[in-house]
């Protein structure tokens, strides 16, 4: 494990960023996303395990009993169209996961991991933030969904649903072949 730990630390030197190690195969060090108007840090823990290095950021904790769905329905959308990591919903709690099998851990993997947490939180943080916190924009946007699912005036249900443009801060669903090099 400390091999691992020695990497990850490496990576990180490499990257110029600053972090602190844990005994237990922990590092954590944080990330300033780049959002008009909004400082948004995240906090992002990478644990090395026997079998899995997995890189972890919190985007928003505490989230209301009420506002749980419409969170869930929100990253379940982002989840559509990321690539390298996923949203998660842990208790009440969203976080960005991204995980390695240590055998394939190497700077590449290591950075486009990396790179992926800070892109989807920098794109959608905040705007988990505001549903996860907000009630009446938790409100708005349960509607909205409501609104693109209800069938259309001839009964037919569309085959997949419209793009959402639910915009908070300036933030939308990109086609993010262009962020990850497919033409």
């Amino acid at each position: 494990m400390a091999t691992t730990t020695d990497a990850i630390t490496g990576y990180l030197d490499m990257l110029g960023w600053s972090y602190k190690t844990f005994g237990d195969g922990k590092v954590r060090t944080t990330y300033r996303c780049q959002v008009s108007a909004y400082y948004y840090v995240i906090a992002i823990e990478v644990s090395v395990g026997r079998h899995w290095v997995v890189l972890r950021a919190l985007l928003q904790g505490d989230i209301g009993r009420t506002q749980l769905d419409s969170v869930l329905r929100l990253i379940s959308r982002w989840n559509e169209v990321t690539y390298r990591a996923r949203f998660l919903l842990v208790g009440d709690c969203v976080v960005l996961q991204a995980e390695i099998p240590v055998p394939q851990l190497s700077a590449d993997l290591f950075l486009e991991s990396l790179s992926a947490i800070c892109r989807y939180s920098t794109l959608a943080g905040v705007e988990i933030a505001a549903v996860a916190t907000n009630p009446s924009l938790c409100g708005m946007f349960d509607s909205i969904i409501t609104a693109i699912r209800q069938p259309a005036w001839d009964g037919a249900v569309p085959n997949e649903m419209p793009d959402l443009d639910f915009d908070i801060s300036m933030n939308r669903i990109p086609d993010l072949s262009t962020y990850l090099g497919f033409s």
